[in-house]
């Protein structure tokens, strides 16, 4: 009978573990911080877009990197964050780092049109390249970012646009192929 009672559970189990997807992302976003239902360990890059265009989906089918800041481990102390950033404050053992001349690499989708970085600063001047402890920027209302959740716990690099809308909503939408009006 408990043999029995072993399998049915077991088997309820795999049942259960079917039905979630693996790849099912949640994120809960402020101007305070960010919360995932996966690992941060390896940080997160926010790079603020200027759209040039949507598509029929209306989120963004051509733009530029404006400005782009990266969440990077410190290597010299322990600790990692597990599923929440804060903007507000600093995040024990991490820095925040501006990356704006490199621009937006691999973004997975080929539909999407991205023109570059219309950063005024040279990849050969490293004097841009400061790092703060507290995210130095703030999210406008009615922009749009590119949110990149480096090498997360789900087994891959997973990417969103971020919409700040008039009354400082944060709506995350997936990246997937769009096509322009």
């Amino acid at each position: 009978m408990k043999t029995i009672a072993f399998y049915i559970i077991i088997c309820s189990l795999s049942i259960c573990a079917c039905k979630t997807k693996r790849n099912d992302y949640q994120i809960t976003m402020t101007g305070k911080c960010l919360e995932t239902n996966f690992s941060l360990i390896n940080g997160i890059k926010i790079d603020e877009l200027e759209v040039k265009s949507f598509s029929r989906e209306n989120i963004p089918y051509e733009f530029y990197l404006k400005e782009s800041l990266t969440l990077k481990k410190s290597s010299d102390r322990p600790g990692f964050i597990k599923n929440l950033i804060f903007f507000d404050r600093p995040n024990a053992n991490y820095y925040w780092e501006n990356d704006s001349t490199w621009g937006i690499f691999d973004i997975s989708v080929v539909n999407y049109k991205y023109r570059g970085s219309i950063s005024k600063k040279s990849r050969s001047d490293y004097s841009y390249q400061k790092q703060y402890d507290i995210y130095p920027l703030a999210f406008k209302p009615n922009s749009w970012y590119l949110i990149d959740f480096i090498r997360t716990d789900l087994g891959e690099n997973h990417r969103e646009f971020l919409h700040v809308d008039d009354k400082n909503n944060f709506i995350f939408h997936k990246l997937k192929n769009v096509s322009e009006d």
